[in-house]
C-alpha cells in the first residue's frame, strides 16, 4: 500500500503545475470562499471556457485512490462537474453528476456502467472516495460521505493495452453561467490503497532557523522568513550556487488530539532561476536521517513534493506528535 500525496491549499497557492492546468487555468483558484479544513481550497468555475486542473499518480499503477472533499456551489446540470480518472495509454473512467439524483454516474470511454445510489445535497460540504482497478474484471467504486454509490465489478480496460491511471482530472465543464463552481479540500491520492477513508490535511510553515542554513538570503537574516508567505511569494527567496547547499528549518504547533498520521508530505516552491540545470532536493531531517526526494526543477516557480512518507524514516514506526514538531523540513541543491 502507498499514499503518495496530499493537499490542503492553506499554502495560498494553486500547488498545480502549469501543465496540469489543462483548460483554462484563469478558472482555477486558490480560494478562502469555502475551506472544509483550515481556511483555503482549490475553487473550480466556468464562464467563457470549461475550468479543469489535474494531479497526477506516480508510476502509472493499476490500482488507484482517491480521498477529498468537495464543496458543489449548485448551479449543475447533468454531465458538467465530472471527476475523471485518466487512463494511459487511452481512454478515461469518469463520475459525471447528475442534478436529477444530486449523485455521481459512472462511465467507461463515455458509456454508463453504473448509476449512483447516493444522494448528496449541493451547497455543502461533502467527502468523497474513489478507488479503480484497471482489469478485463476490474472494479470502480465512489463513496459518499461514507456512503457507497459506485460499486461496479467488469471490463475497466478502457483499451487493450490499458496499464494504469496517470492522473486524477477535474473538471467543471462550461455551459450553465457563472454559477457552476466547485472547491476541492483535503485531496490526497495513493496506489493499492482500496478506499482510503475519510482523511484531513494539516499544513505548517517553517517558523525557526537550525544550524543547517547554507542557502543565501534575497533579504533579511531569516531563511523561514523568506519562504514563510500565504500566498507563495517570490519577492524575497533563498537561493544557491553551490552543489549541495542545504536548509533544515523548524515546524511546531501541531495536536496529534484523537488523529492518526497517515502520511507527511514536504513540499517546495522553487525554480532553476540561472538555467543551468539544477535539481533540487526536498524533504526532511528526523532526529539526524534524511528522507529526501529529487526533482528537476524549471525555468520558472513550480511546486515540488516529497511522496510516500507514511512512517517516521527515523525509526519506521507511525508518526506521532512529537515526531511531527520534531521534524526538520530540508532542501538541498543540486547543481551540474
Amino acid at each position: 500500500m502507498a499514499i503518495q500525496r496530499g493537499y490542503s491549499w492553506e499554502s495560498g497557492g494553486k500547488m498545480i503545475p502549469s501543465a496540469d492546468l489543462t483548460s483554462y487555468g484563469s478558472f482555477v483558484t486558490n480560494s478562502t470562499g469555502a475551506a472544509k479544513t483550515g481556511s483555503r481550497s482549490l475553487y473550480t468555475s466556468q464562464n467563457s471556457a470549461s475550468g479543469a486542473w489535474r494531479v497526477p499518480f506516480d508510476g502509472i499503477p493499476d490500482d488507484a485512490s482517491a480521498s477529498f472533499w468537495l464543496y458543489n456551489a449548485g448551479g449543475y446540470s447533468t454531465d458538467r462537474l465530472e471527476i475523471t480518472m485518466n487512463v494511459t495509454p487511452g481512454g478515461d473512467i469518469q463520475f459525471k453528476w447528475s442534478n436529477t439524483t444530486h449523485s455521481f454516474n459512472a462511465y467507461v470511454n463515455g458509456s454508463l456502467v453504473e448509476s449512483g445510489v447516493a444522494s448528496i445535497a449541493t451547497n455543502t460540504w461533502f467527502h468523497v472516495q474513489i478507488w479503480v482497478n484497471i482489469a478485463d474484471t476490474g472494479y470502480i467504486g465512489m463513496m459518499l460521505d461514507s456512503v457507497t454509490n459506485i460499486d461496479y465489478t467488469g471490463d475497466t480496460k478502457t483499451d487493450a493495452g490499458a496499464a494504469g491511471v496517470e492522473y486524477i482530472h477535474f473538471t467543471q465543464r462550461y455551459g450553465l453561467g457563472a454559477t457552476s463552481s466547485f472547491y476541492v479540500d483535503d485531496l490526497v491520492i495513493g496506489h493499492d490503497e482500496g478506499f482510503m477513508g475519510v482523511l484531513y490535511c494539516e499544513e505548517f510553515r517553517p517558523d525557526t532557523d537550525t544550524a543547517v542554513a547554507d542557502f543565501l538570503l534575497s533579504t533579511g537574516s531569516d531563511h523561514f522568513a523568506t519562504i514563510d508567505e500565504t500566498p507563495e511569494s517570490t519577492t524575497d527567496y533563498n537561493y544557491s550556487r553551490v552543489n549541495g547547499d542545504a536548509d533544515e528549518l523548524e515546524i511546531s504547533g501541531y495536536d496529534g488530539t484523537n488523529k492518526t498520521i497517515v502520511l507527511v508530505c514536504p513540499w517546495i516552491y522553487s525554480e532553476d532561476f540561472d538555467g543551468a540545470g539544477a535539481s533540487i532536493k526536498v524533504g526532511m531531517d528526523s532526529n539526524g536521517t534524511d528522507d529526501v526526494t529529487q526533482h528537476t526543477q524549471g525555468a520558472s516557480y513550480d511546486w515540488y513534493w516529497h511522496d510516500y512518507t507514511e512512517l517516521n524514516p527515523d525509526d519506521s514506526a507511525e508518526f506521532e506528535e512529537a515526531d511531527i514538531n520534531a521534524l526538520l523540513v530540508r532542501y538541498e541543491s543540486v547543481i551540474p
